[in-house]
Parts: structure tokens; sequence; C-alpha cells
């Protein structure tokens, strides 16, 4: 087994937004932290940027984020509610919480390590949207719209209980 010691820095500031991450190094929010003291998922939402060092190839940002929520969600906080997704409005490059359920429905529909081939793709700088269907056997579009479909069929769908396969 091949391992690997990663290194990173957490800093509290004052400023915008909850938490960001670059370069090894976790900046969150000083006062977001004081008033949201159990929300240990953004945490690990960051962690995973650090863990991802998607630093060559053009992994789109919106499944930079999906995977980090994906991580958040699927592993740490499997019982959490899930946001309702409106499959009029939403897109698969929504990004976050849409992206990671996204994610989830697609692994229990297709391939229980989507998530990881394509973390890993993205790592290697490899990462291309026909993955997807090397993966799964159809396109990002086809996949999107099987999921919408689902959604307008069961509004209350989330990723947790979703049709197996």
């Amino acid at each position: 087994m091949h391992e690997t010691t990663i290194h990173s820095t957490l800093r509290f500031r004052d400023g915008r937004g909850v938490a960001a991450t670059g370069g090894g190094t976790i900046s969150i929010n000083a006062i977001y932290v004081r008033r949201a003291t159990n929300d240990f998922g953004m945490v690990i939402h960051e962690l995973t940027h650090v863990v991802q060092s998607y630093h060559r190839g053009n992994t789109p940002g919106w499944l930079t984020e999906g995977i980090a929520d994906y991580i958040r969600l699927s592993h740490f906080e499997p019982q959490a509610r899930r946001p309702r997704i409106n499959p009029e409005k939403a897109s698969y490059t929504d990004a976050y919480k849409t992206t990671a359920i996204f994610l989830e429905w697609v692994e229990k529909k297709c391939d229980e390590q989507l998530v990881k081939k394509l973390n890993q793709a993205a790592r290697e700088g490899k990462f291309q949207i026909e993955l997807f269907k090397d993966y799964t056997g159809k396109t990002m579009d086809e996949l999107w719209a099987e999921f919408a479909d689902t959604l307008r069929a069961k509004p209350n769908i989330t990723a947790t209980n979703s049709p197996a396969k």
C-alpha cells in the first residue's frame, strides 16, 4: 500500500466567507466558527480540498466542490438532511450539495467506485467529462436527465434513498 503524508496549515481569520483552502492552507472565518461551533462538516469539506490537490489539468470547480461535499455528506454526515433539488432549475454544474447528491445517485445507480475514479483522474490531471460515459456507459447529460426525471417522479428523493441499481 502506498502511503502519503500531507501537511496542512489551519488559520482562523476575520473576513467574508465561511472558509477557503489553497496551497495546503485552510482559512476559516473566526466569526463563523464562534457561531457554528458544531459545523465539523465544513472542516471535512476543506480538508478534502487539501487531499484533492488538483494541481494539474483542468478539473472544473463544480466537480472539485461537488466531490468535497460528497465526502462530507456521504462519509461524514450520511444522516444529514439533504436539500431539495429543483430539477427545472438545477444543474450538475451547480457544485457543492447539488453535485454531491447527484454523484451519490450516480454511484448507487451505475458505479460504486465512480467518485474514487473521478478523484484519481483529477489528481493525475486527466479529468474529462467523457469519463462519465467511460465509467457509467452514459453521457453526463444523459445521467443528469435521468436524475432530474427521478426528482420529478419523487420530489423528496435524495441520494440516500435513491433506487438501487
